[in-house]
């Protein structure tokens, strides 16, 4: 089996990625890039692979999807701003389990960048825009 495991950045050059073969034996590294990583080198390798695995945000938190939505058809921006306009529930339960400590918002802060980039390749990739489970 074929994996390809790539490390998303916004940029081309801050992005990494491996392949690694699984067999019977250990798994043996095919590939290594760190830098200089294309969306067209990473669909290019994503085509070849059994499985592909991208480290990066997918999504943005559902209020703020419906609220830029709503907006973007005339409706007034919410009034009030919950901490789930910002941050996922993921992001919320991290944020406790790490008594307190709050990771980056990906509808507010630049790991948006990835994000958006991470959906581009999903839909590069063929996937209908939601990683698999």
């Amino acid at each position: 089996m074929l994996t390809l495991g790539v490390d998303l950045a916004a940029k081309d050059e801050k992005t990494a990625l491996c392949l690694i073969t699984w067999g019977d034996g250990p798994p043996r590294l095919e590939r290594l890039v760190s830098g200089d990583v294309s969306d067209d080198l990473i669909t290019a390798l994503g085509s070849t692979a059994d499985v592909v695995a991208i480290d990066a945000p997918f999504g943005w938190p559902i209020p703020f999807v419906d609220a830029v939505g709503a907006y973007g058809a005339g409706s007034p921006w919410p009034r009030e701003q919950p901490r789930g306009l910002w941050f996922r529930r993921t992001d919320l339960l991290v944020q406790v389990t790490l008594a307190g400590r709050s990771p980056l918002s990906v509808s507010s802060d630049r790991i948006a960048r990835p994000a958006e980039r991470a959906a581009r390749l999903l839909t590069l990739l063929g996937e209908p825009g939601r990683p698999a489970a």
